[in-house]
């Protein structure tokens, strides 16, 4: 029928070109169910807005540690009132740290996203941050009366920072949306008070648990293709003395050596052993490890201890390798327990000086 329509229009509107009609009106007429592009056009713009009813930000953070600080900042935008789209953007900030791989759990109105965080491993003693994840989340408003976005954060990093034990970290709060203000709620309040509690019954779940703990890997600069590795390790259940364990590492491609001597020196406490023959005959890069060895070290009470810790390797090859002449390999840093700041030389060398210098800056 539809078919027979268009036909008749068309007879219409050739008979009718020369009477003068107005054809226009003649289609109207005829199909005046089918609306122009132009109309169609219009309407869609008006449905969708160029620019979003609301758009929030802010930022959250944990607050087990003032100097480890898991970071959450976000923005939230919606076009409609129904629907909002949340940007998430996690890290850390602190001074230097040494840690390994953990489980970052973000949740945005029940809906879980995780990931696992990079190894990091800096000790220079400045503030920095440490990026995570960007994650985005789609948020149904029609589901909260009240158009809550309930944020959390979750890093499950259990360890000793700063001479402070950390039993997992959390930055979450309830956000009104629109508006962007933090909902003073008992709701906000529960995530702190778990970790607080977290933190308090660690003793009990575990009495064995060290008061402190710092680790870090230091590394010789001599060659760049042949590189003595030391991860060093300082434990303390007391506060009064420290175990310190260091692994040497060797890391090369193709080598070929006869044993040599490797001497750690821990405050100068030193003992030293012979390493095995190495007979890697390929270009693929590899990692010897090595003997540990263990040293008690004194803490001091009133302040924190200083750790020299060292490891050289004699590698006398006549040969040299990869025509690098090489006499010994040697990796060492100077750290402070608790803590784990790298010391560097020039402070050292400037600890027992005067404080005029300061003064005359002021």
């Amino acid at each position: 029928m539809k078919f027979k329509k268009y036909i008749a229009a068309l007879l219409a509107a050739i008979t009718l070109l020369f009477s003068g009609c107005d054809i226009n009106e003649l289609l109207q007429e005829v199909l005046p169910e089918f609306p122009t592009d132009s109309n169609s056009q219009s309407t869609d713009k008006e449905n969708k807005p160029s620019a979003p009813l609301h758009k929030e930000e802010g930022h959250i953070h944990s607050k087990e540690s003032e100097m480890l600080t898991l970071c959450v900042d976000w923005e939230a935008v919606t076009y409609d009132e129904k629907t909002a789209t949340v940007a998430i953007t996690v890290d850390i900030h602190c001074f230097g740290i040494s840690t390994g791989k953990h489980e970052l759990t973000v949740t945005v109105n029940g809906e879980t996203q995780t990931v696992t965080t990079p190894i990091i491993v800096s000790q220079k003693n400045y503030e920095k941050t440490f990026p995570f994840v960007d994650l985005t989340f789609e948020v149904d408003l029609t589901k909260s009366p009240v158009n809550t976005l309930d944020i959390c954060a979750t890093w499950d990093y259990v360890g000793v920072y700063n001479g402070q034990e950390i039993n997992g970290m959390v930055a979450a709060a309830k956000i009104q949306f629109p508006g962007g203000e933090i909902i003073p709620n008992e709701d906000t309040s529960d995530s702190s008070d778990s970790a607080d509690t977290t933190d308090a019954e660690a003793p009990d779940r575990d009495p064995d648990a060290p008061l402190y703990r710092e680790s870090g890997k230091i590394a010789s600069e001599q060659s760049k293709w042949l590189i003595l590795f030391a991860n060093w390790e300082a434990v303390s259940k007391d506060g009064k003395t420290a175990t310190v364990t260091v692994t040497p590492e060797i890391e090369c491609r193709k080598l070929k050596t006869e044993k040599h001597k490797l001497t750690i020196t821990v405050n100068g406490q030193s003992v030293y052993y012979e390493t095995n023959q190495i007979n890697h005959g390929t270009d693929e890069k590899i990692t010897y490890t090595l003997a540990s060895k263990e040293f008690e070290i004194e803490l001091n009470q009133d302040a924190p201890t200083l750790l020299s810790i060292s490891a050289v390797w004699t590698f006398n090859d006549t040969d040299g390798y990869s025509q690098e002449i090489i006499e010994e390999l040697t990796a060492e840093i100077t750290v402070t327990f608790p803590g784990g700041e790298e010391v560097e030389p020039e402070a050292k060398e400037q600890s027992n000086e005067p404080d005029p210098q300061d003064e005359s800056i002021d």
